[in-house]
């Protein structure tokens, strides 16, 4: 084999080498992305991945890895993981680019450093139990899309099981997917106050589906019988929170729920998950809207729903527009 041809990048060729060959202790990181992808896959005699070629960013600018339609081994994972972890990245980007339960195994401990807020998986079908590997205990993502990634109901209930105390991700892109159930995205807005932007546009949603997330957000009518054992409750875990903090690293913190009191009414309310506030269920299944308009009342002002090209009659459309014209998106 000539010198130009063991320069070429190969599948069949890449695929027959094992990651455990790389030996991290002796890969020395220069800091900058596609020069390091470049210094490790000499190192250890591997042709160069067609996604790690320079793509001319400067040197002032962040990087960011993306690989449109391309195949890769594991060799080459390991190879972009370990460069991953000593540059910041803006976004890790595959779209259609058949990764492999073995390749998200690889991936996954990149994702417990800040250096990759934005991790794009698109047209990328997985086990259910994949998909929610990405958002598990450590994990930093910020942003995360699977758009048209064959991902339904069991595969979103397992992200919503990790998201429940995931502290990081604050959007999350499953666009064009076959999620009809929204139970599980009930219990993570009951619980977490990280996430701000859902975008489940193109999936199986009803409005009878949105039923269960319905006084889960939002401005909600408190009972003044409760009072009294809510404020207790606050006075506790403010208390409890400043014993586990002490002396420790700060992780990010929660903001906290509101208990209000109206000046006329005297009417208690609760501003329950004051942080979520983008819900895109646009090119759904909504043919009435009578559980969207009841989470709409509850909405705070900073809330926005975006339920373009449903099959909703127009008469219910121009209603929804004239009843909350600051809260949607048609």
């Amino acid at each position: 084999m000539s010198i130009m041809e063991k320069n070429i990048w190969d599948y069949n060729i890449q695929s027959h080498r094992s990651p455990t060959e790389i030996i991290e202790s002796q890969v020395k990181l220069t800091g900058k992305l596609y020069n390091d992808l470049s210094l490790i896959s000499q190192q250890f005699g591997s042709s160069l991945h067609p996604c790690f070629r320079d793509s001319g960013h400067t040197e002032t600018e962040i990087p960011y890895f993306s690989a449109i339609s391309h195949r890769f081994d594991n060799f080459s994972i390991k190879i972009l993981c370990i460069a991953l972890a000593g540059c910041p990245t803006r976004m890790v980007k595959f779209n259609n680019c058949e990764l492999t339960p073995e390749q998200i195994d690889i991936l996954v401990p990149c994702l417990n450093f800040e250096h990759v807020p934005w991790l794009q998986i698109d047209w990328n079908p997985l086990p259910d139990n994949k998909f929610a590997d990405l958002v598990r205990e450590g994990s930093k993502v910020q942003l995360l899309s699977l758009r048209v990634s064959n991902l339904g109901d069991d595969a979103f209930r397992l992200i919503c099981d990790n998201l429940k105390s995931n502290k990081f991700l604050k959007t999350m892109d499953l666009y064009g997917n076959y999620v009809s159930n929204l139970a599980p995205l009930a219990e993570v807005l009951d619980a977490n106050r990280f996430l701000i932007n859902l975008n489940i546009g193109k999936n199986l949603i009803t409005d009878d589906g949105l039923s269960c997330l319905v006084g889960v957000f939002g401005k909600l009518e408190f009972p003044e019988d409760k009072v009294e054992e809510y404020r207790k409750k606050e006075k506790e875990l403010a208390k409890i929170k400043a014993q586990k903090n002490r002396g420790k690293v700060l992780e990010p913190e929660a903001p906290a729920d509101e208990l209000i009191q109206d000046e006329e009414s005297k009417q208690y309310f609760l501003l329950k998950n004051k942080v979520f506030r983008h819900l895109n269920i646009s090119f759904c299944c909504l043919t009435k809207c009578d559980n969207l308009k009841a989470i709409l009342s509850h909405c705070l002002g900073n809330f926005k729903a975006v339920i373009s090209f449903n099959p909703l009659p127009q008469e219910q459309v121009e209603l929804l527009q004239k009843s909350f014209p600051n809260s949607l998106v048609i």
